[in-house]
């Protein structure tokens, strides 16, 4: 978990949030059910990306 920490401290702030969510039970397969509706936020890129479809 260091070196996620260090590499990619996002990543490891969002997995956190959800293992809070998720809980001990849920983390092991278990329902979800009744929990609330998780959300996650994330700001744009600086830059925007543009994808062009080409048919083949």
């Amino acid at each position: 978990l260091e070196v996620v920490k260090k590499v990619n401290p996002d990543a490891h702030k969002a997995s956190q949030g959800l293992g809070l969510w998720l809980g001990a039970e849920g983390i092991a397969g278990g329902p979800i059910d009744g929990k609330k509706v998780l959300y996650i936020e994330a700001d744009a890129p600086v830059l925007p990306t543009q994808v062009e479809e080409v048919i083949d």
